[in-house]
Order: structure tokens, then sequence, then C-alpha cells
């Protein structure tokens, strides 16, 4: 990936300045929220790898994570997220994903319910961390979390398979014994476009990521997959996503 061409406001104006949380987006916070709900799950600490400017996908966390972090490659990602939780004016608006969430929780998400969980997903983010998912410790520590996620991560900085394969290797890693790891990716893609310039995919499938998950030894029976289509974003490069999740022993 060509990091000097990445500009962190423009993919955020084009992917999550819409007035409802965008589709492929409804599928992944539903994939989050509906495990959370289906069992007894706290976490003590979660980490999320390759956040970008992004701080939605920790929303539907708050209530069963007590210190959460976030890391990323990008410095200029991590500042947007600095932004937001400063309250900074010039942050984005992560309104429609707050009261989204909150929905698919199944809250009438008045303002104050959103404003509350703002304010504690604001508390609960213990620290922004560099990430480098091409290395074998990608935060640069051997510390491990019970709860990992990663989304548009590990395929959206690779060009081909076997990198994805061995990126993804590094961030499965991070998981503790016991823990879990929730992603998602892009769909078979080849690149995706921000504005007029195009980044590559690891064009990965379903498959591709039951194989990375089982050859990392996660337990068989927690692994569950999801290719789901989506319409949104035929433009941008992509007509798919995949979800996923699983449990190490």
């Amino acid at each position: 990936m060509d990091f000097g061409r990445w500009n962190p406001r423009g993919y955020l104006k084009q992917y999550y300045k819409t007035k409802e949380i965008a589709e492929d987006e409804i599928h992944i916070l539903n994939f989050c929220i509906e495990f959370f709900k289906s069992g007894t799950y706290h976490f003590s600490e979660s980490i999320e790898i390759g956040s970008g400017p992004t701080i939605h996908h920790a929303i539907p966390l708050v209530p069963y994570v007590d210190d959460i972090y976030l890391s990323d490659f990008l410095d200029s990602n991590l500042n947007e997220i600095r932004k937001w939780i400063s309250s900074d004016s010039r942050h984005h608006n992560w309104f429609p994903y707050l009261k989204g969430a909150l929905e698919i929780e199944g809250k009438k998400a008045t303002n104050l319910e959103v404003r509350e969980r703002a304010d504690l997903l604001r508390e609960k983010i213990k620290d922004l961390l560099h990430c480098d998912i091409f290395r074998s410790h990608p935060l640069g520590m051997n510390k491990k979390f019970p709860l990992v996620t990663s989304f548009y991560c590990a395929d959206s900085a690779t060009h081909s398979k076997e990198a994805w394969s061995l990126a993804m290797q590094n961030v499965l890693n991070i998981v503790a014994s016991n823990g879990w790891f929730i992603m998602s990716a892009l769909e078979k893609a080849k690149n995706y476009k921000v504005g007029d310039l195009e980044f590559p995919s690891a064009q990965i499938s379903d498959l591709d990521v039951k194989k990375v998950l089982k050859n990392s030894g996660f337990k068989p029976d927690s692994i569950v997959v999801k290719a789901i289509p989506i319409s949104a974003w035929k433009k941008e490069g992509f007509d798919g996503i995949i979800i996923a999740r699983a449990q190490k022993p």
C-alpha cells in the first residue's frame, strides 16, 4: 500500500459521511452485537488492529469491555481519532453510527443515550497504539489480548494472498488463550478506491479466511465465516465483504 497517498479525511468523507450506517457496516455491527448478546461475554481489554481513522467498530464493545485500545500504522489516522476523543471541533461526525449501533442493540437511541455511549467510549479508550502487521509482534511487544478485532485491515494493506496470510498470522498471534478474534475483509477485491486513487486488496475469499483461522489453531467449532454481497460500493471496487469470528483454545 502506498501510504504516502493516503488521505484519512478523504476516506472518512467517502465511506462514513452517510446519513445512516453504510450497508456493509450494518452487517459488521450486527455480527458483533449478535455475538456479544449470544453469551455472557465480558473482556478485561480489547485491541483493534488497523482501526484507520475510525472509532465506530468500538461502539458495540462498550458494554462488554473494560479497557479499549485502538491501533494503526499511520499516525495521521490516529490523529483523526484523537480529534474525536478530545471533542475537537474538526472531528468526524460519528453520530449516525452511535445512534445506529444503539438501535441495533434494541435501544431507543435518544440523544441522551447517544451522548452517554459516546462519553463512555471516550472514557474506555485507554490508548492509541502504533501497529505494524508485517512484524511478528505488530504492537512491538509480546502482549496478548482476550479480544482482538480487525476490520478491512490486512486485506487492504497487501497485494497478494501470500502477503495477506503472513500478515494475518501476525495479527492472530495477539489473541490470548481462550480469546476471541472478530474481523471483516473485502471479498475477492483487487482494489478499492478513495477518491480517484486506487489501493490494493488481496482478493481473498471466505475459504481463505477459514483456512488461516484453522491453520492458526483456532477452535474449528468456533469458526464462523460469512460472505455477504454488497451493492453500495461497486463503483469503489468491491461488491462483497467477509465477516468472521473464532476462538483460540
